[in-house]
Parts: structure tokens; C-alpha cells; sequence
């Protein structure tokens, strides 16, 4: 279990492919490693909006899906709170 400091410094996902798959996938990203990230939405009210992103090290963007009940807004400011001020 992370500390709080920890978690400060990183994202952390947990993924299930499916709902009766019994393997999870634990993502953790440090915030120093995010070079940058996009939000890709088809509207304002759009519920499948996804954020990417890119980091160092990796080809391929890291894009996750969250449920309905994540505020993706929320997430977006985050992002730009952690990744956005370095400098």
C-alpha cells in the first residue's frame, strides 16, 4: 500500500479487462514521467470522453476509459495541476 506521499506523485489505475475476469492490471504512472495529455470528447455532454497520456519511455499513449460517475473535468484539472507546473 502506497503512502499518501506516494500517491501524491503518481497516477495509479486499476484495470479489469472484463467483469468475470479474475486478472487485474495495476498502472502506476509517476507524474514526472507525463510529458503531455489530451481529453477526446465528442461534445460537452459526452460520457465517453477519454483522457491519453503520453509518456517517456512508452510508444503508445496510455488511454483509459473512467465510468460515468468520475468527473472527467475533474481529472483533466488535476492533470494540469500535477503535469502542467513543472517548470
Amino acid at each position: 500500500m502506497p503512502s499518501p506521499q506516494e500517491s501524491l506523485s503518481r497516477i495509479e489505475a486499476k484495470n479489469r479487462p472484463d467483469r468475470q475476469s479474475k486478472k487485474v492490471e495495476y498502472l502506476s504512472i509517476p507524474y514526472k514521467s507525463v510529458v503531455r495529455f489530451s481529453v477526446t470528447s465528442a461534445g460537452h455532454f459526452d460520457l465517453d470522453a477519454e483522457p491519453k497520456l503520453r509518456t517517456s519511455g512508452m510508444s503508445t499513449p496510455v488511454q483509459k476509459t473512467f465510468s460515468t460517475a468520475v468527473n472527467l473535468y475533474e481529472v483533466q484539472a488535476l492533470l494540469a495541476e500535477y503535469v502542467g507546473c513543472r517548470g
